[in-house]
């Protein structure tokens, strides 16, 4: 009877082993308590807001320029202010990067490359 228990032993350990690895893995990413420490909103990169569930608390960490997460409550006034001057900044971003016209060498370029061009008809 002994050896019988043995694998289910083994299985429900391996198991366990498993879930903590996952566990402190995934809960390393998330905010355990908003610090709310300010710092100057130019300093603000990115920020993911971590919605209450998996994690312990619902809060918004910010990415700062020196590859800090600092967290906050999503709900404080400073909090909302960080989130909208780093969305405005990747809308301002995106508008530069569609809007942008191409330079008059990097059109020659183009064109150089075309006149070195053969082009032959599709075969049908």
């Amino acid at each position: 009877m002994g050896h019988s228990l043995a694998p289910a032993v083994l299985l429900c350990l391996i198991t366990w082993i498993a879930s903590l690895h996952i566990t402190s893995g995934y809960s390393s990413k998330c905010c355990i308590k908003n610090k709310n420490v300010i710092v100057r909103l130019d300093n603000i990169v990115g920020y993911k807001v971590q919605p209450q569930g998996f994690c312990p608390i619902m809060s918004v960490a910010f990415l700062t320029k020196q590859n800090k997460w600092i967290c906050w409550d999503p709900e404080e006034p400073y909090a909302q202010r960080a989130m909208q001057k780093v969305d405005q900044l990747r809308h301002t971003q995106q508008q530069r990067e569609v809007t942008v016209p191409p330079t008059a060498k990097e059109m020659t370029v183009v064109a150089t490359n075309m006149t070195n061009t053969t082009i032959r008809p599709a075969m049908v």
